[in-house]
């Protein structure tokens, strides 16, 4: 028994060590990226310098600004670059994630869109248009409901503090109603997405079905 004891604590120990180990590294990797993505966003600025039509140096000094989360930077870089390539679907594709990470759904939908008209076929363009619906459709169907939630229960507040009930009854009744038309909104708004992610899985985005497994089941 002592050295089936012995044994696990030195198990236990080994899997704590090795955990803050994987943590340190984690850590360390994360520090060694974050370097490497300066350092592109200096020499990609000095590139620009030297050539203000540098489309490649926009490109990547926006990725790294991406990755380093300042997507403000990253979007300014984008409208850059597209001011000089206003016919590369790609680019509208880039920003469009960015806006996607900045909840700007509505500006990345207008970019999968002109995504979608420069090329039809190309089945990132609904997949990204599709995940941006749904996650717009989400985002407003979450904040009305929190919105519902607040007013009525001022609402029911009020009516005990005495409002009348002819009152009450009117204010809920609008209240219900805007629930009800959100709620249909967000159906709708979902299902346009998913319908985008149907045709991006047909035109060969394995992703698209997994999205549809996750966004689109219910």
């Amino acid at each position: 028994m002592k050295k089936i004891i012995t044994v696990f604590i030195i198990f236990l120990i080994s899997s704590v060590v090795f955990a803050q180990a994987n943590k340190k590294s984690q850590v360390t990797n994360q520090e060694q990226q974050e370097k490497v993505y300066l350092k592109t966003i200096t020499e990609s600025t000095k590139a620009i310098e030297a050539n203000p039509k540098n489309e490649t140096a926009f490109i990547n000094r926006a990725k790294a600004k991406y990755f380093l989360k300042d997507y403000s930077g990253a979007l300014t870089d984008y409208d850059s670059v597209i001011a000089l390539k206003p016919n590369e679907y790609i680019l509208y594709l880039y920003r469009g994630a960015v806006y996607i990470s900045s909840e700007y759904y509505t500006k990345a939908i207008e970019d999968f869109n002109t995504v979608i008209s420069l090329n039809p076929k190309y089945a990132e363009g609904y997949y990204y248009r599709g995940i941006a619906k749904i996650f717009n459709a989400i985002y407003w169907h979450d904040t009305f409901t929190m919105l519902y939630e607040s007013n009525m229960s001022s609402l029911n507040k009020s009516r005990e503090e005495g409002l009348a009930l002819t009152s009450y009854q009117q204010i809920s009744e609008i209240y219900r109603k805007n629930k009800i038309k959100a709620d249909t909104d967000y159906y709708k708004n979902k299902k346009d997405g998913c319908t985008d992610l149907s045709k991006a899985g047909e035109l060969g985005s394995a992703d698209a079905y997994k999205a549809i497994q996750t966004y689109c089941q219910n």
